[in-house]
């Protein structure tokens, strides 16, 4: 399979091999400093002055301060709250290491994942996160609160199954704030991120931006195994290692202005460019045919991708006689382009060329408008949203391998929704229901293609029940969602992976049905959850024939009848003075079966993940994190894992009256992050295991002029939508 899906790195080869002589010597160095820098800041820590009882006889005690211990999360209304501000989670050091802490939530180089759920939508101020660099680049410090919606109603698009809202922290008395961050992460290579935060408001007026700058650079290790159902048993062993170079920079500018206190408006303009950001790979593998050595190869794959991203969001927001009006409007342009080299040399020294170039032209118009008021214990929400989405894709292989492709698709969509809400004593309810009427046409090289061309018309209803028992909070719901393929997976060009794996879409995809229940209980520091959920025509892995050559099978993903899952969650919070555990155990298990070389295989295996995270408070503004991660073996929809596991530890510290904050952390501190993985398709079988470059010491320096504070109160209309142009 491809690694463009999974983040593969790069480095030049002559820093590589002069690393690979010098990397264990290095570490070590970084090693003792990284020990020495936390023995330092934990004795400063403890170095609190001391005072003497007489010294107290003859002062004046003007206040009081009592601490006492608050609960990070809390729950209402079937929404996860966690009061980040008034937190240790305030120093953690980004919005990522926020969400990380959170029950449920997990991170990965492929994004981030909401237990049961899968990819939540991330709104940061009410606008959408279009990346997950977004993210990263929010300081802790400037949020306020993050909530988890698991149960997002009919507001939300028919494809949004997970809700994270990040709240920032926000003044209205005049002010002029600016933050630097800069941040060095040392594992195989050496990445540098510097980002700069500006902000001003006067007079309901405010003006914000940022700049940053990002250099990338590492490589890891992975071993794959091809099994293909040909004509004759084929396999093919493969060992590659994987290199990513590239700069990334980009920025925003906006303002807002308060007409009066319950009317305002704004704008905002997003830009982000990748000149050119290089992934290559060198790889040595092995054909089998029939158990007799057919082949040995070398590979060498050299790509290199650019593009430039473009997005204006405004916003109006108001409210008249208690009835509150909210108009949003996005314009999204994309340009990506892709290049690829491939030589592949046997082992009579013939060598094989590909070469190719794709090109992705990407243009998105969407509005939405919402009115809601609440009466008394009642309340009610209208809407309607529409959205145009504009993609042409372009590929060209002059060798004829793969065929060249010339699509485009016009997809538009409208639809309506509305929710009521009302209390009867202790119960809450919700009820909802949207309506969504999407158009998608399709041409190939300008001859339009009705076989290719969709429309879906799609009534999605939402319930909701809440009931408080004492101290106990209990939220029981149902809702439908939809799951439109992306752009990617209807693409119907094609990648080279090797002269026996190829790469692509599948234009004929339908849309998948999901239906899903889900049970919530929190009591104190205890929170339970019980989920199932079905799901139609589900979206998944599937290899398949490529009709040239038999002895090709394509990596691509298609429909299969449906797709069952159990899952349920137990998380502990318990909240001690100086230490703050946060312990949890998820588990899943899916009821599928898929076939797989002539035969059907049941992927119905469990699987266990254990989140172990320890925060320590010391004297001195200092904390001390110690998390661990396990995830056992089982099945995750089609595919088989195996177990998986690391530590890691970090240190951060507050000095300079709250201005600079340091941040060291070891990530994998042993080293232990393995992927093995198994996906079983209709034509092979495939095996993977990754060495990752998961230990990395990451130090983080931030410096406030003055307390950051986000003013930007917009927020995006097509979430999804923006989510498949990716």
């Amino acid at each position: 399979m491809s690694d463009k899906c999974q983040e593969i790195v790069y480095c030049p080869m002559h820093r590589i091999l002069y690393f690979c002589t010098k990397k264990d010597m290095r570490m070590k160095y970084l090693m003792l400093l990284f020990i020495l820098w936390c023995l330092l800041l934990s004795g400063r820590a403890q170095s609190v002055k001391k005072v003497e009882m007489d010294s107290l006889k003859n002062v004046a005690l003007n206040e009081i301060t009592v601490k006492g211990q608050r609960q990070l999360v809390s729950f209402k209304n079937g929404i996860l709250t966690a009061n980040v501000h008034h937190s240790n989670l305030a120093s953690v050091g980004t919005g990522r290491d926020v969400l990380q802490h959170l029950p449920g939530v997990r991170y990965s180089e492929d994004g981030y994942q909401v237990f049961g759920r899968g990819e939540p939508t991330i709104y940061i101020d009410g606008h959408r996160a279009h990346d997950k660099s977004e993210i990263e680049r929010l300081s802790s410090r400037n949020i306020e609160k993050v909530e988890i919606i698991t149960n997002p109603g009919a507001e939300y698009e028919a494809t949004v199954k997970a809700v994270i809202r990040i709240y920032t922290i926000r003044h209205l008395e005049d002010f002029m704030s600016a933050s630097l961050k800069n941040n060095y992460v040392q594992g195989h290579c050496a990445n540098l991120n510097e980002q700069l935060d500006l902000g001003y408001r006067h007079h309901g007026l405010s003006l914000f931006g940022d700049i940053y700058f990002n250099r990338s650079k590492g490589s890891h290790r992975q071993d794959t195994q091809y099994n293909i159902a040909s004509t004759d048993n084929l396999q093919i062993n493969s060992s590659s290692k994987f290199y990513q170079r590239g700069l990334m920079s980009g920025g925003n500018v906006g303002m807002n202005f308060d007409f009066s206190p319950h009317h305002s408006a704004g704008v905002c303009y997003q830009v982000n460019d990748l000149p050119s950001f290089h992934f290559d790979s060198h790889s040595d593998y092995v054909v089998w045919r029939n158990d007799s050595k057919q082949d040995q190869v070398k590979y060498l794959s050299l790509s290199t991708k650019g593009g430039v991203g473009h997005l204006i969001n405004a916003f109006y927001q108001g409210e008249v006689n208690k009835w509150k009006f909210d108009f949003t409007t996005d314009i999204v342009i994309d340009r990506d382009n892709a290049d690829q080299h491939s030589d592949e040399t046997n082992a009579l020294n013939v060598i094989s060329r590909v070469t190719s170039n794709t090109k992705a032209y990407n243009n998105m118009y969407a509005a939405k408008f919402v009115v809601s008021r609440s009466i008394g214990r009642r309340g009610m929400k209208w809407g309607t949203d529409y959205t145009f989405i504009r993609r042409r894709d372009l590929f060209d292989n002059p060798q004829a391998v793969l065929p060249t492709t010339n699509s485009l698709i016009h997809e538009s969509k409208i639809a309506g929704f509305t929710e009521w809400s009302w209390r009867i004593g202790k119960l809450g309810a919700i009820i909802g229901l949207r309506y969504e009427h999407a158009v998608s046409n399709y041409w190939d090289a300008g001859v339009y293609v009705p076989g290719q061309s969709r429309k879906y018309d799609d009534w999605l209803p939402n319930v909701s029940l809440t009931l408080p028992i004492s101290a106990i909070q209990a939220s029981l719901s149902y809702i439908v969602k939809k799951e439109r393929p992306s752009f990617f997976s209807l693409r119907s060009s094609m990648n080279y992976n090797n002269r026996y794996i190829y790469e692509g879409g599948n234009s004929l995809l339908k849309p998948s049905t999901l239906h899903l229940l889900d049970f919530q209980l929190v009591y104190h520091w205890v929170q339970l959850s019980v989920g199932y959920y079905y799901t139609k025509n589900a979206i998944l892995f599937q290899a398949k024939s490529y009709d040239k050559d038999p002895d090709v099978a394509i990596f691509t993903v298609d429909n299969f009848n449906s797709y069952r899952e159990l899952n349920a969650s137990l998380y502990l919070r318990p909240v001690f003075k100086w230490w703050k555990p946060v312990w949890g155990i998820e588990v899943s298990k899916p009821f599928l079966t898929v076939r797989n070389e002539n035969k059907n295989k049941t992927m119905n295996s469990p699987n266990i993940y254990f989140d172990l995270a320890n925060t320590f408070e010391l004297p001195g503004k200092t904390f001390v994190s110690l998390d661990g991660h396990y995830q056992s073996s089982g099945n995750i929809a089609d595919s088989y894992i195996r177990p998986d596991g690391s530590i890691d530890f970090g240190i951060r510290k507050t000095m300079l009256k709250d201005c600079l904050d340091i941040n060291v952390q070891l990530t994998d501190v042993f080293a232990s992050s393995r992927t093995n993985v198994r996906l079983y398709g209709e034509k092979l079988s495939y095996s993977k295991h990754k060495i990752p470059d998961s230990r990395q010491l990451i130090i983080t320096l931030t410096y406030r002029f003055h307390n950051n504070k986000s003013a930007y109160k917009g927020k995006h209309v097509s979430e999804t939508d923006m989510n498949r142009l990716r």
